[in-house]
Formats: structure tokens, C-alpha cells, sequence
């Protein structure tokens, strides 16, 4: 079985990396998608018990979303798996993102070439770049 991951963020762009996997998955019936968002904790140093308050209703908010994606994947019998991580520290979602692919055995993954973050890249954002420069399975960005 084929596995695509698709690294989501709510962008347009990431919107578009759903379709493009879908048109992978049309070619090849048998295809495990991964539809996976990483959680970025940020903004002022706040209590433990506080902090963990916010990051639990972010992760819940991008579930939710993931949820509603899966629902609107029209492809027949594709297994759809949702997952959100947190990011460690300042690092950068897109090494998670890798980590994932490498532990799941994922055979490709597609970006949008830029997505949600305020930091824009020259050519790519910083998160697709990193995984373009650090993944072990073929990468497909898409703009």
C-alpha cells in the first residue's frame, strides 16, 4: 500500500497539497493518506498548567479541521489517517514533519510551497524548504 503524507496548515496552499494528493491517489487505488498538522506553541512564557490549557484547545481546533478535510476526501477506499504533533521548542515543524514520514514509512510527501507562517522564504518557505532538504521520501510542493 501507498502512503502520501500531506503537510497541512489551513493554507491555501496546503489546500491545494490535498488536492494534488488526491490526484495521486486517483492513479493508484490503494493509497494510505496522511493528513498531518503540527502545532507550534508560542507567545509569551506562561504557566505549565496554562500553557498545556492553550495547547490542548489548539491541538483540539486543528483536529477538528483535519477531521472535517478527511470527511471531504472523495476517493474510495482510501484509508485516511488525521494527526497533529507539537513542535519541541523553536524547532522547526518541518524536521516533525520528516520524523513522522520516516517512522510511518510515508513514500511521498506534498507541501504547499508556503504556508501560514510570518516569515517568508525567498523561494520557499522555511518549513517546506527544511523538508525538502531533510526528507528521506520524495517531496512535491506545490504553489
Amino acid at each position: 500500500m501507498r502512503k502520501i503524507l500531506v503537510a497541512y496548515d489551513g493554507s491555501e496552499l496546503s489546500q491545494k497539497a490535498v488536492k494534488e494528493a488526491e490526484r495521486q491517489m486517483a492513479r493508484n487505488k490503494e493509497t494510505e493518506l496522511h493528513l498531518l498538522s503540527v502545532a507550534e506553541i508560542s507567545g509569551p512564557s506562561t504557566s505549565a498548567m496554562m500553557q498545556e490549557n492553550i495547547t490542548n484547545e489548539q491541538v483540539e481546533k486543528i483536529q477538528h479541521q483535519l477531521n472535517q478535510l478527511k470527511e471531504s476526501i472523495t476517493e474510495e477506499n482510501t484509508d485516511v489517517v488525521t494527526k497533529v504533533i507539537i513542535a519541541k521548542g523553536k524547532e522547526n515543524p518541518g524536521k516533525s514533519i520528516c520524523k513522522y514520514a520516516d517512522y510511518n514509512e510515508i513514500d511521498m510527501i506534498v507541501v504547499g510551497s508556503r504556508g501560514l507562517g510570518n516569515v517568508k522564504g525567498l523561494f520557499l518557505g522555511s518549513v517546506s524548504n527544511n523538508i525538502v532538504q531533510n526528507s528521506t521520501s520524495p517531496v512535491t510542493v506545490v504553489k
